[in-house]
Formats: C-alpha cells, structure tokens, sequence
C-alpha cells in the first residue's frame, strides 16, 4: 500500500477510535440507528464521507486485523465482537 493510503487509513482509524470512544455510539445489527449509533462498517463510511478520505485502505488493515482470517467486518461486528473494546483493539 502506498504511503498516502496508509496516512489516509491511520487517519480514518484514528477517527473511528474517536468515535467509539465509549459505547454509546456502537450498535449492531444495522449501518446506522438512527441515534448517532453507528456499526463499525457504519462508522467507517460515515467519517470517511464526513472527513473526505477513502474507505479501501481502512477496511484492507481492518479486515487484516480480523481474529480469523476472512471474517467479514459485518459479522465480525454483528456477531462475534463481545465489548467496544474488543472492537477498538480490532481497529488499532
């Protein structure tokens, strides 16, 4: 990956670490609730469109980061992430 992907990616990262800096804007089972609460694909392209910076990269080193090799981030999130935290040790 180039080095400006990367710089992109770290930058959305860091901004979804910031979003989910607590529980309160994580949800599963949809993007979006409706009540700021955003899943982690959700997030992802809500702060890349508010932030203007591209997805691709992000989800290349989240989907590296999956416990299990291949796991979906949608399942990942909807089914087997257990706390926020387990999804912010995911993104960083």
């Amino acid at each position: 990956m180039p080095e400006a992907e990367i710089a992109n990616a770290i930058q959305l990262l860091d901004l979804m670490l910031e979003f989910f800096a607590d529980e309160d804007h994580w949800t599963r089972g949809c993007c979006d609730d409706g009540n700021a609460g955003h899943c982690l694909v959700g997030a992802l392209l809500h702060l890349s469109r508010e932030h203007r910076l591209p997805t691709a990269p992000a989800i290349a080193l989240l989907e590296d980061a999956m416990p299990r090799p291949g796991l979906p981030l949608v399942h990942f999130n909807d089914t087997r992430c257990r706390s926020i935290a387990e999804l912010r040790s995911v993104i960083v």
